[in-house]
């Protein structure tokens, strides 16, 4: 198997405003994940995210943002 030059970061969110320390030593975030979206207090709390990891002018190049979440129970069952 062929080693990149990338690297996956895993954060938890639990507390947003933790993680704005966060910073990316070489290269730059391509893609951000927030999985369990309904878990997230409201888009402020995604807002300080996306800030956090995408803070340098980028050119170019996009960052590609990704959503998920477990949909709710079927009440019907």
């Amino acid at each position: 198997m062929k080693r990149g030059p990338w690297k996956n970061i895993i954060h938890g969110v639990d507390a947003p405003m933790k993680i704005k320390s966060a910073k990316i030593a070489k290269g730059y975030v391509m893609a951000l994940w927030f999985e369990e979206l309904a878990e997230f207090s409201g888009v402020e709390d995604i807002d300080i995210v996306s800030d956090t990891f995408i803070r340098q002018d980028l050119g170019d190049k996009d960052v590609k943002i990704y959503y998920s979440y477990n949909p709710p129970r079927n009440p019907y069952e």
